[in-house]
């Protein structure tokens, strides 16, 4: 196992401030850059909290649980995808009209393509 993770930040660790002028009233930019602020302390916070409760150990178990989690997901979305969307026929695919017979109209069909075992 690797060594412990040793921790140097503050617990408010400041986020780079790209406005460099510091009145902050009256910007359209300050609301977004404060909740910024509040997201990024609330991100390092339990971050902190995670790193200094549980062991490395823990943490790759937990990586490798999701790591499989996302491969199985991806793999259901293009399972999915191939079996319910792309179809070699087209899910909306032309069909020629049957030869008009008396008293019927020709005239294209749009039909839904029923999967063919």
């Amino acid at each position: 196992l690797p060594p412990p993770l040793v921790i140097n930040s503050t617990p408010q660790t400041p986020i780079p401030d790209h406005n460099h002028h510091h009145h902050y009233h009256h910007h359209p930019h300050n609301n977004s850059q404060n909740m910024e602020r509040v997201f990024y302390n609330l991100h390092n916070r339990i971050t902190r909290a995670t790193l200094r409760h549980t062991s490395h150990l823990f943490r790759s178990i937990i990586e490798h649980i999701l790591l499989v989690l996302a491969v199985c997901s991806i793999t259901v979305v293009l399972l999915s995808h191939k079996t319910f969307v792309y179809r070699t026929s087209g899910i909306l695919a032309y069909h020629p009209p049957p030869t008009p017979t008396r008293g019927e109209k020709g005239g294209r069909r749009l039909v839904l393509m029923k999967k063919r075992a």
